[in-house]
């Protein structure tokens, strides 16, 4: 049987996606499947990826017309055969002990459905920088994602698949924060998960520089899908939770100000970021605090403290 299944959705990754199969290759433990769901690639990658299978039959290509990263992570769920899977991106990696790894803390703590493991943040070209590593919360999942205190991603979880699969799915009808949907949904649910806050990073999660237009385009997929993420769930958390939903929208301005800071975006991309969060402002107080932090968002320098202010205003 099958231990481990791991998904991979390749769109144009043709760079980085020998990479990523070559870490799930490396890694010492072997009892696994990869289903690649190739979502229409035009550039080459999938002549790479038809190589890797050729040489290795536990790895599996699939080929869909272009329905986006959710659908295809959807298709590939419906064809794993393993007791367990995970999401890898085609553009991120996994350590050598991933697998192992969590395949002994699964065994370890069998009562739950879902173990969430550390993954550390890199940028492309620049290997001096050293980033935070993102640890997944200790307890409390639910409040980190409504907060959009977001410290966990798709490739940090290992899943049990009787328990995921035909039960839960990504909604294709984001374009971005896929992950925080379908985490949200699983959470909800009430099922159990272990963390692991203080175990080393085991994956690995690229950032990629992309150019000013694509980052317009970027900013304002997100914050409309920041915009869906909230009119679903704001009604399905209780009073104090409800009040954080809104603290996402402080983090859409936070990272459009960043990029306008940076000249990263544009200033109509910028305004339009702030035209969707001011329709979902419940109150005229709610619509002040937003213009007032739009405003220091923008200044040509990060003022310290300034999210934490205005998280305190606004979820009051």
């Amino acid at each position: 049987m099958i231990e481990i299944s791991i998904i991979i959705p390749n769109y144009n990754k043709g760079p980085f996606i020998g990479a990523t199969i070559d870490s799930i290759l490396q890694n010492t433990f072997q009892n696994w499947e990869l289903i690649i769901i190739d979502d229409g690639s035009t550039d080459g990658s999938i002549e790479l990826i038809e190589d890797f299978v050729k040489k290795d039959n536990r790895i599996q290509l699939i080929k869909q017309s272009n329905q986006g990263g959710a659908q295809a992570r959807n298709n590939g769920l419906q064809l794993i055969q393993g007791k367990y899977f995970l999401f890898v991106d085609a553009d991120d990696f996994i350590a050598p002990f991933c697998l192992e790894n969590r395949l002994q803390k699964a065994k370890d703590f069998p009562h739950a459905i879902g173990w969430i493991f550390p993954m550390q943040p890199f940028r492309d070209g620049h290997p001096e920088e050293k980033m935070t590593t993102w640890r997944p919360p200790q307890d409390d999942l639910l409040k980190g994602l409504i907060a959009h205190e977001l410290s966990w991603s798709t490739v940090s979880p290992l899943w049990l698949t009787s328990a995921i699969q035909g039960k839960f799915q990504f909604n294709p009808k984001y374009h971005r924060l896929q992950d925080v949907q379908f985490h949200t949904e699983i959470v909800l649910s009430g099922a159990p998960l272990k963390t692991f806050p203080d175990a080393p990073a085991d994956c690995y999660y690229r950032l990629i520089a992309d150019n000013q237009s694509s980052k317009d385009m970027f900013i304002l997929r997100w914050i409309s899908s920041c915009e869906m993420y909230v009119q679903e769930y704001k009604n399905q958390v209780l009073p104090p939770l409800n009040k954080k939903i809104l603290r996402t929208f402080l983090r859409c301005m936070e990272t459009a100000g960043h990029f306008y800071r940076r000249k990263q975006i544009n200033r109509n991309a910028f305004q339009q970021s702030r035209a969707i969060v001011m329709r979902n402002m419940p109150t005229y107080y709610h619509q002040i605090c937003i213009r007032l932090y739009s405003y220091v968002v923008r200044f040509p320098f990060h003022i310290p403290g300034s999210f934490r202010l205005f998280s305190f205003l606004i979820a009051r």
